[in-house]
């Protein structure tokens, strides 16, 4: 099973110019003492955190994420919402850029 994407762990966007942390919503699930992001933690500025300028179009303009997130868990969720993993991605509807994990923050999992 990929490793899930937690707070910290780190967002690459193939439209951007620099990676970001990704910030989970929910607080009760974590992995190695950091929440744990699902499907519904697909806000720019809030979750997803702007890759400094968008470089689809010239010049740059600045980077504003909103999207959705493909390929959670099948199987695993957290209040009904599927948990993301280092496999996930999120393609932005204003940019056109595929946001890739670059790494899921985590190396265990502690449900504590």
């Amino acid at each position: 099973m990929p490793k899930f994407l937690s707070t910290c762990g780190m967002l690459s966007c193939s439209k951007g110019v620099c990676p970001t942390p990704f910030i989970s919503s929910q607080t009760h699930v974590k992995a190695d003492m950091l929440p744990v992001g699902t499907v519904k933690d697909d806000k720019g500025f809030v979750n997803v955190i702007p890759f400094g300028v968008c470089l689809r179009q010239y010049p740059p303009v600045p980077c504003t994420p909103k999207g959705s997130w493909k390929n959670p868990s099948a199987n695993v969720k957290i209040d009904g919402a599927k948990v993301l993993t280092k496999d996930s991605t999120y393609k932005c509807d204003i940019g056109g850029g595929s946001v890739s994990v670059m790494s899921s923050g985590q190396s265990t999992v502690n449900n504590n």
